[in-house]
């Protein structure tokens, strides 16, 4: 990986090769012993409260069973409104193309949308816990947009639906 950064903007560059389950999140991808090939480019800049962060992604999944090309993106626009409020909006994209590998039994290695779009806004406040602990707590309404390819394992309608994330965590 290579970092450049320049006051507060931040350029990185990463090729990582390794097994795919790493990044499909599937056992049968662990079981079939796939491989991921990721190149993803990010940057980053701060100008004063706010910040913004971009990244695009290449990646090929192998498997004895088939290849899919997976391509992604994303764009986040944070800011702090008060030391312990900060809100955030941001949108991301995912697309393949290649096989739609499956193990003998039909269970597809792992998920190959045509085109899979969501955005979300969201707030994240922050308490301090003791002199250097924090937790915060975030939610994240959103709408997403997806159509699956023919052959794929149908893991959301090819229509838009309403998301909603929501997090928890702890720290120094």
């Amino acid at each position: 990986a290579a970092v450049r950064t320049t006051g507060a903007t931040r350029l990185s560059a990463e090729y990582r090769r390794e097994p795919a389950v790493r990044r499909v999140f599937t056992l049968a991808a662990l079981e079939s012993g796939a491989t991921s090939d990721l190149l993803r480019l990010a940057g980053a800049r701060d100008a004063g409260r706010l910040s913004a962060s971009a990244s695009l992604e290449a990646e090929r999944l192998r498997a004895d069973e088939g290849t899919t090309d997976r391509f992604g993106g994303s764009v986040v626009v944070s800011g702090g409104v008060t030391r312990r409020l900060s809100l955030h909006a941001g949108a991301s994209a995912v697309g393949t193309r290649g096989d739609v590998p499956r193990t003998e039994a039909g269970t597809a290695l792992w998920w190959t949308p045509a085109r899979y779009v969501a955005t979300e806004a969201g707030a994240t406040y922050r308490v301090p816990v003791g002199e250097r602990w924090t937790v915060g707590a975030t939610l994240a309404p959103g709408y997403a947009w997806s159509r699956e390819r023919s052959g794929g394992d149908g893991r959301f309608p090819d229509r838009g639906f309403a998301t909603v994330s929501a997090a928890l965590d702890a720290g120094v």
